[in-house]
């Protein structure tokens, strides 16, 4: 840890008076400096995450209608950049907030995700971002098979593989998302001043459907959030993207189950093979 200490105060010009380490992130070790600064550690420095992050955000935050970490700091080992503060927006503090509050973050929300699909997919490529998170869903498609349909009761397992089988024929265009847009872990609210002070974590990143950055607007604030959201959102979709939206979120635990095995996380596995038998249990 020493080591990473110093390699930041060769680059960073306060004294550091105090420092936090987080190493709960399965992608980034992170160490805060001063209560004011980031610094990101990739557990893999040569992923394309980290590669694409470093081109991508000094670009975007230029465009972004809502604060993203500004790049201070870009070298071969981390990235740096002024801290995003305030609270996460989590379903509790979302239900604190009026109706004039909740209008004015579905306002942001929808120019956010508009301005972020609209990013050109040539110059995405270029940067590193993947299609599909290099077709990510459809080895966890092969591991839940392999390894967690064993574990279902045959009725739910075959309701499942065909509900799979269902998902990957989709169609849709496909644009730059988030990828991991959930505001109860990646957005920050400020309480005194009402308002989002901005999105963080964009290793996720990929090249997909713009319904999966909607999933958690829906699912964690309700119907009436999520069209006034799209209200704002101003670009054109296909007419089965709000299906596509619902069917995104009943095949998560399909396929957050492969990754609670690959991470070893028993509690997590657990969960979801119920959510899953409770979920796939009678045919759609």
């Amino acid at each position: 840890m020493n080591k990473k200490i110093n390699s930041i105060k060769k680059v960073f010009k306060e004294e550091i008076k105090n420092f936090k380490i987080n190493e709960t992130g399965e992608d980034n070790l992170v160490i805060e400096i001063n209560n004011e600064w980031i610094f990101r550690f990739p557990r893999d420095k040569n992923s394309g995450v980290f590669y694409f992050e470093k081109k991508f955000l000094p670009l975007f935050s230029k465009k972004s209608p809502v604060p993203i970490p500004d790049l201070k700091y870009i070298t071969d080992d981390f990235i740096g950049y002024k801290k995003i503060k305030g609270s996460l927006l989590n379903k509790n503090l979302f239900q604190s907030l009026n109706s004039k509050e909740k209008n004015e973050i579905a306002k942001k929300f929808g120019h956010f995700l508009s301005a972020l699909h609209s990013f050109p997919i040539v110059k995405a490529k270029k940067l590193g971002i993947s299609v599909s998170w290099n077709n990510w869903r459809k080895k966890a498609y092969n591991r839940f098979k392999k390894k967690v349909a064993p574990k279902l009761s045959k009725q739910v397992c075959d309701n499942a593989l065909n509900f799979l089988d269902d998902f990957f024929k989709m169609k849709y265009k496909p644009v730059v998302a988030h990828g991991d847009f959930y505001p109860a872990d990646h957005i920050y609210y400020d309480k005194k001043l009402r308002n989002i002070n901005g999105i963080i974590d964009f290793s996720d990143m990929t090249i997909e459907d713009a319904a999966m950055d909607f999933t958690s607007i829906y699912e964690d604030f309700g119907e009436i959030f999520f069209q006034n959201v799209f209200k704002h959102y101003g670009r054109k979709v296909e007419k089965d993207f709000f299906d596509r939206i619902k069917i995104r979120i009943k095949a998560f635990p399909l396929f957050d189950a492969p990754y609670a095995i690959e991470y070893n996380q028993p509690d997590k596995l657990k969960q979801r093979i119920n959510q899953i038998e409770k979920e796939f249990k009678k045919l759609p």
